[in-house]
């Protein structure tokens, strides 16, 4: 496994090896790839499909899995948009031509994806025979290339221009000509002008032109095929359309061609951020990770990633976890984004998959200081082994000496990494940096409240928060917030794949905050001055 992570350069990866979920790669990481995914290239045009959607591969066929389109160049294979096919697929593959086919019974609904060189096209058709409701079409572009991109929208003999943000679309549009649109596009396109042009920052545009007849369709979400928004939850943009009255009988038939056209300097460096607004403290990176495309992301917005070694093999869902070397040649690699945090091993037998003898001792703590890590991650998941116990003092005291933090993984209360385990270590050790991943059920919170108020080097991860609802209908973020603890709190995603989640859950914890009538300095050392004072040596900006 070890050999497979180095050969596979910019996503050597700690995380999860999910094979519906693959982003960005580079050119030399394709035969690679092709172990794991069905790939078809026509041109510029790539579609990758995970082998498990055929039924090649240890593991059931999943119920659904996602058809990914590429923008293919001399260096790299870029994920522009994404679709969710329900199992089994069919294909037919003529040479010139590559067809993928998907039903879905319980709604009466096909779909197909045609490639070829000169662009792709997206068909859907779908049936109410009883009348009704529902989704036509859901088409995700990827979060992180979009980001900041904008978007052109023909409807009603206008083009009106839009500023995409993770967040929101700008509600001010602007009219733009045909004649500019057309220049934007490289000229009329065949069969009329494009529904929808969207240009990111990188220089890649996506045109789409979109046909939509329907019969005994009573509402459209949207008259113009697809409306342009942000998936809840997450930085995705995504087209989409529905239809929330359907007379019994009533169908739609959707067409979509997509077409890419790139400027001669793609990819293009985005302007970096002159400061730091983001240190997300809980960060992994997968095989699967596009660390590309997240390097940039971190790079414009001033995001700087704590990332956590982790180690296990959890065979039932194909994932497998690197620790420590992949995770500090990544950092090596982007010094300016990621922070590594090596992990401690406290258990005599090591961890699923992966069999080491142990525990660590203060003599592991000095040499992963010395290759170059600023923090520690315990994950004692499956063991019996009590973080607190004293035989681990020594490895805190070494830890203190060095001013590393250590984030703990938490379990429920009653085991051995519970949270109040982890503030008994706070408590022992005062100058030592502690954080406690995870919130379990509401009965851990309040064991926990009280330590957050006494111990000054306690911290929790936002994580889990304000998706906690105690009895009182509060939830734990704004009990947190109510009794002056917010700055005990440290932003800490748990990303994995989809480093996009960053971005998203920044913008929407910081409205959540500020809604919350937190003032902006505690806003700031939540999301960054709180990691960027305790972790050593790290700069205060990009």
């Amino acid at each position: 496994m070890a050999k497979l992570l180095r050969g596979l350069l910019g996503l050597v990866a700690c995380g999860w090896l999910l094979p519906s979920v693959v982003q960005g790669f580079d050119l030399d990481q394709l035969p690679r790839m092709k172990e794991r995914y069905q790939f078809w290239r026509r041109g510029q045009y790539a579609v990758l499909v995970s082998k498990a959607a055929f039924g090649k591969g240890a593991g059931t066929v999943p119920t659904y899995v996602r058809v990914s389109m590429y923008l293919a160049t001399s260096r790299s294979y870029d994920r522009v948009f994404y679709l969710h096919a329900r199992t089994p697929l069919e294909v037919q593959d003529s040479g010139r031509a590559v067809r993928l086919s998907w039903c879905d019974s319980r709604t009466n609904t096909r779909e197909r994806l045609r490639l070829t060189a000169a662009g792709v096209t997206y068909e859907l058709e779908r049936r109410w025979p009883e009348g009704g409701s529902g989704t036509l079409c859901q088409v995700m572009l990827d979060p992180i290339r979009f980001d900041g991109a904008t978007a052109y929208e023909v409807r009603d003999q206008r083009v009106r221009r839009y500023r995409l943000w993770p967040d929101q679309v700008a509600l001010r549009p602007v009219t733009v000509t045909r004649s500019e649109l057309s220049g934007i596009v490289g000229g009329p396109p065949r069969g009329g002008a494009p529904t929808l042009v969207v240009t990111s920052e990188d220089g890649l545009t996506v045109i789409w032109e979109t046909v939509l007849r329907h019969q005994g369709i009573k509402r459209l979400l949207s008259p113009a095929v697809a409306l342009l928004g942000i998936g809840p939850g997450s930085a995705a943009y995504r087209l989409y359309n529905a239809a929330p009255e359907v007379e019994p009988g009533g169908w739609v038939e959707l067409a979509m061609r997509i077409r890419f056209r790139v400027t001669e300097e793609y990819p293009r460096q985005p302007v970096r951020a002159t400061k730091l607004q983001l240190f997300d403290s809980h960060v992994h990176v997968a095989v699967d990770t596009d660390v590309r495309d997240s390097v940039l992301m971190a790079r414009k917005h001033g995001f700087r990633y704590g990332l956590l070694a982790i180690l296990f093999d959890e065979g039932p869902y194909r994932r497998r976890f690197e620790g420590n070397d992949p995770v500090l040649a990544l950092a090596r690699r982007y010094p300016d984004v990621f922070v590594p945090f090596g992990l401690i091993q406290l258990n005599e037998h090591g961890y699923p998959g992966f069999r080491r003898r142990g525990p660590d001792g203060p003599s592991d703590i000095r040499q992963l200081w010395r290759a170059g890590f600023r923090g520690l991650k315990t994950l004692e998941k499956w063991s019996e082994v009590c973080v607190d116990s004293p035989r681990f003092d020594a490895l805190y005291r070494e830890a203190e000496r060095l001013g590393m933090p250590i984030v703990f993984h938490t379990n429920p209360e009653g085991t051995g990494s519970s949270c109040t385990r982890v503030a008994n270590v706070a408590r022992k050790f005062p100058r030592l940096n502690v954080i406690m991943a995870h919130l379990h059920d509401e009965e851990q919170f309040w064991k926990i409240v009280p330590q957050l108020e006494l111990l000054p080097n306690l911290y929790i991860q936002h994580m889990h928060l304000d998706h906690c609802r105690l009895a009182t209908g509060e939830t734990a973020l704004e009990v947190l917030v109510e009794r002056g603890l917010a700055n005990k709190i440290v932003f800490g995603s748990d990303m994995q794949v989809d480093h996009s989640v960053a971005l998203a859950q920044m913008y929407q914890f910081r409205r959540r905050l500020r809604e919350l009538g937190v003032d902006e300095p505690t806003v700031q050392n939540i999301l960054w001055r709180t990691m960027a004072r305790i972790v050593p040596g790290n700069p205060a900006g990009p």
